[in-house]
């Protein structure tokens, strides 16, 4: 089947190959299994949307993943995200299985990742599912006049590697950092008692402030009225009894 990707080949005179397999799932890595390729040679093609509103083509290796950070900064983006699937359509024509930026409907930038551009061929879907094309590595750069940046992802930084990846998800074999406090991480099962003696033991001398620590045995509502308690700091916090039992305030 000859797809627009394949038909602007032809015009421009590009020698290329079509492969084409079994389609049941999207996925590059799928498809180079399928052809019996090193995933390294073919190449997916993802769309991101970036913080200005417009798209752009991020393509890389299909073992690879793409570091949003590094794609913003070589888009000239603050952040960029992974396109919706229809938008992605939208804009292409294509099918999501069979994006590429060759025939697109919509003329996208593109950016080709360094690492990838380092073959001398590559393999890059031809505008539907299950069929590719193998072309040279600069016929490929001059078609599309993709940019060649270092867009790959390593383990400090937020990446992506289909179209409809989720922002929170975790990556498979990448543990996610420990984000506690190092006293919480080292007593993980240790939770703080939110009582009043665990948070400010009983004080009988050498109060940090004055009139820190009041003791009382007249009602709260009476001695708030009459304003006997007067907090002497402004991070006094309260803690009030019932009528009958001591009112205790604590300074910290």
């Amino acid at each position: 089947m000859a797809t627009r990707g394949i038909q602007v080949l032809r015009e421009r005179g590009i020698p290329h190959e079509v492969l084409v397999y079994r389609y049941d799932k999207k996925g590059a890595e799928l498809a180079a299994e399928a052809l019996g390729l090193p995933h390294g040679d073919v190449v997916k093609s993802l769309i991101f949307r970036t913080d200005a509103g417009d798209f752009v083509f991020a393509l890389l290796a299909s073992d690879a993943t793409v570091s949003v950070r590094k794609l913003g900064r070589a888009t000239g983006h603050r952040a960029v995200e992974p396109a919706a699937p229809r938008d992605a359509e939208r804009l292409t024509g294509y099918l999501v299985g069979g994006m590429s930026p060759l025939g697109s409907r919509q003329t996208l930038p593109v950016v080709l990742d360094a690492a990838t551009a380092a073959r001398s061929h590559l393999v890059i879907n031809a505008g539907a599912r299950g069929t590719l094309v193998r072309l040279a590595t600069s016929d490929l750069v001059a078609l599309t006049g993709a940019m060649v940046a270092d867009i790959r992802s390593d383990e400090r930084s937020p990446s992506y590697g289909t179209i409809a990846d989720i922002r929170n998800e975790e990556r498979p074999g990448v543990a996610k950092p420990d984000r506690r406090h190092p006293r919480d991480a080292a007593h993980p099962h240790q939770l703080p008692s939110l009582s009043s003696s665990s948070i400010m033991p009983e004080m009988t001398s050498n109060p940090p402030c004055q009139n820190a620590f009041v003791r009382t045995s007249k009602p709260a509502s009476s001695r708030m009225a009459s304003g006997a308690f007067d907090p002497p700091c402004s991070r006094m916090r309260k803690y009030l009894g019932t009528n009958d039992a001591p009112s205790r305030s604590y300074c910290w």
